[in-house]
């Protein structure tokens, strides 16, 4: 399965980059600084942007086996910027990046429809850059429990629900 979790596992697999470096999308994204001190400089942001659902095949356990395209951006900001941005147009031949994919998420990278483009990050002057945006697409097929109750755990319910 890919989600928010598993993207940031295969991208710190593939990367190898310390935590400050890999940092979740989201609408109020920090503008990274840039140090000429150091060496990695480079920020990689990531983010799920959907999920669609191909076919459902129930399981005689009560599991549903789930066939899934998901989409997903990444961004780099940074000395390495579009250096990483088109290394990504040859992952489905690089056997550590499709390890990564299947060893983590149960997935492979899909070719189609995949893009790179630029989009100034501002600093009120100070420090602009250039942000490589790299949209693309991987499928994964994973069991969902069916039979699991509830949609939140018992500690999580609120108590007017038990």
């Amino acid at each position: 399965m890919i989600n928010m979790t598993t993207l940031r596992s295969i991208l710190k697999r593939i990367y190898g980059v310390d935590d400050k470096y890999l940092i979740p999308l989201n609408e109020s994204w920090f503008v990274p600084t840039m140090d000429d001190n150091d060496k990695t400089g480079t920020w990689i942001g990531y983010k799920v942007l959907n999920k669609v659902r191909y076919a459902r095949a129930g399981q005689s356990n009560g599991n549903m086996c789930v066939e899934e395209r998901i989409t997903f951006r990444l961004t780099f900001v940074g000395a390495n910027a579009e250096e990483l941005a088109d290394q990504t147009m040859l992952w489905e031949n690089r056997s550590d990046v499709t390890d990564a994919f299947t060893d983590i998420g149960n997935a492979a990278i899909n070719y189609d429809n995949r893009s790179i483009y630029t989009y100034p990050v501002r600093n009120k002057g100070l420090n602009d850059k250039l942000c490589w945006i790299v949209d693309m697409k991987c499928q994964t097929v994973y069991t969902e429990d069916m039979n699991k109750g509830g949609w939140f755990p018992k500690s999580q319910q609120p108590s007017s629900w038990i």
